[in-house]
């Protein structure tokens, strides 16, 4: 019965994940069209459109961003063609894969199928993972490998510890983590160094093999990064708090007001971060009724750890892990300047459920009446279930439907650029409006440009990209469309957003609408 239980739960989050997934979000973000035409582009030529070498990390537009949902977008954009649906594809699939696999790490931590379900279906239902299994920017699979890395390691120390290779599997999926997104290259190792702590202490065998194994995969990328730290990290330098004039007082002060501002209820459950890509206007990263169950259960995690009879081995060990996890998730976020920035915390999100669930069997534990506690189960999952229908028509017709999501996701531009492909051998120069972010890639994904034929001396990402064959990437000047016929505007209900005019020397202008 658990089996057809987790089957409709997978069911569930499928739908939630894959429904109208080429056009909601609403538009196509810069971040996801330079993954999709990056994957295009390693097809066609195994490199990246900036012309490296089956890179370990993508040059993108100058960011120098982590290549794993690259490299899993290939075969998709390889079946499907390069659009909206096979680039979002695979983000959606490993969210429902997530929900999977916090179902098998509930079971390592709580050895409780029931508690297990539950752990899947709050997380098939919660916003923040809904929203992200359906963006595909690099963060949005950093839950899949966090899982997917905790869960194998538990069946590597729990489950016949002798068989030294789950150890190497473990370090592997600890590797592919610290590839998946920036903040992940400080997370992973703290992490690493507690797990040793905690579960490997006593063996040096085991440690230097898990140790090294993860080394020599990651080496890479780390030897990379200290080679040119200007160029390989220079976004961390833009966005962390290390100001050149301020002292180690004022750093440390930045950094511990945003680290306590991630254990809030505001981060977690109320609706503190802004950004309309991020979070659901009305929702917080997780259901307000949750809360209670969250912090009780960090509250018995201390408990537990603190009381030295109470526990014997693995479970004490697993306690330690969740509260060493809890701790260390925040540093990365933390020392960037913004406060409750839910993509550089994306590693910690998961934890949130567990704790959860946690607290869910520490409350039940504590009942007496058998009755009672098959109740307040039900009840956590038909108000989860209740969440439902409320969260779908909001994110599904609404949020779409909003000015500020379409402005944030650029809305329109697929639009005018199908328009001016369709048109361009009209016109022997086409100049489209810099306000637009990132213009220039649009144009090579809606083409489907073939990336064999790419001049380099225009594509560099460390100079504004001006120029793509006879298009033209630059400011308009409204002397310039004087004498020109609006030929093509897209618009909705609400606004104008961009419009079209034609020249009489064969000129087109593609000008935002602000």
């Amino acid at each position: 019965m658990n089996n057809v239980y987790l089957v409709l739960i997978i069911a569930i989050s499928l739908l939630l994940r894959i429904y109208n997934l080429a056009n909601n979000p609403i538009a196509l973000n810069q971040d996801e069209a330079i993954n999709g035409y990056d994957a295009y582009s390693l097809i066609a030529t195994m490199r990246d459109h900036h012309g490296n070498f089956l890179p370990i990390m993508l040059e993108s537009f100058g960011d120098w961003v982590s290549p794993v949902i690259t490299y899993i977008t290939i075969p998709f954009v390889q079946l499907f063609g390069l659009s909206e649906f096979s680039i979002r594809l695979p983000v959606a699939l490993l969210g429902v894969g997530t929900v999977v696999l916090i179902y098998l790490f509930s079971l390592q931590v709580l050895n409780d199928k029931k508690l297990a379900l539950i752990a899947a279906f709050l997380l098939a239902i919660i916003p923040w993972h809904i929203t992200l299994s359906r963006w595909a920017i690099p963060p949005s699979i950093v839950p899949f490998f966090m899982l997917l890395f905790m869960t194998v390691f538990l069946w590597a120390v729990k489950n016949n510890p002798k068989q030294s290779y789950r150890l190497i599997i473990a370090s592997i999926c600890a590797g592919i983590l610290t590839y998946s997104y920036p903040s992940q290259k400080l997370f992973v190792p703290l992490l690493l160094i507690a797990l040793m702590i905690i579960f490997l202490r006593k063996n040096i065998t085991k440690i230097t093999m898990f140790l090294l194994s993860y080394i020599i995969f990651v080496s890479p990328i780390y030897l990379l990064t200290f080679a040119d730290p200007d160029r390989y990290n220079g976004r961390f330098k833009i966005v962390s708090i290390f100001g050149q004039e301020e002292n180690i007082f004022i750093i440390f002060g930045k950094f511990l007001l945003r680290y306590l501002s991630y254990f809030s209820p505001e981060f977690n459950f109320g609706i503190s971060d802004s950004n309309v890509m991020q979070r659901v206007p009305g929702f917080g990263a997780n259901y307000d009724f949750l809360s209670v169950f969250f912090y009780i259960g960090i509250l018995g995690c201390f408990t537990l750890a603190f009381k030295k009879d109470s526990l014997t081995y693995p479970h004490r060990q697993i306690i330690l892990l969740l509260l060493a996890w809890l701790f260390i998730a925040p540093i990365p976020a933390s020392l960037t300047e913004t406060y409750y920035h839910t993509l550089r915390m994306i590693h910690g999100l998961p934890l949130t459920i567990i704790f959860v669930i946690f607290g869910l069997k520490i409350i039940v534990d504590s009942i007496k009446d058998i009755q009672l506690k098959k109740k307040l189960i039900v009840i956590v999952i038909f108000l989860g279930i209740m969440n439902i229908p409320s969260f779908s028509y909001v994110y599904f017709h609404r949020y779409p439907q909003q000015t500020l999501t379409r402005e944030m996701f650029q809305y329109g531009i697929k639009d005018f650029m199908n328009y001016v492909i369709i048109n361009q051998d009209r016109f022997n120069k086409i100049v489209i409006d810099n306000q637009i972010n990132q213009p220039y890639i649009y144009y090579l994904f809606y083409a489907k440009y073939d990336p064999k034929l790419i001049n380099h001396l225009e594509i560099q990402p460390d100079k504004e990209i001006k120029k793509v064959g006879k298009y033209e990437f630059r400011n308009i000047d409204n002397q310039e469309i004087i004498n020109t016929q609006e030929i093509y505007q897209v618009n909705d209900k609400d606004r104008i957003w961009y419009k079209i005019y034609e020249r009489n020397d064969r000129v087109l202008f593609v000008k935002k609408v602000t």
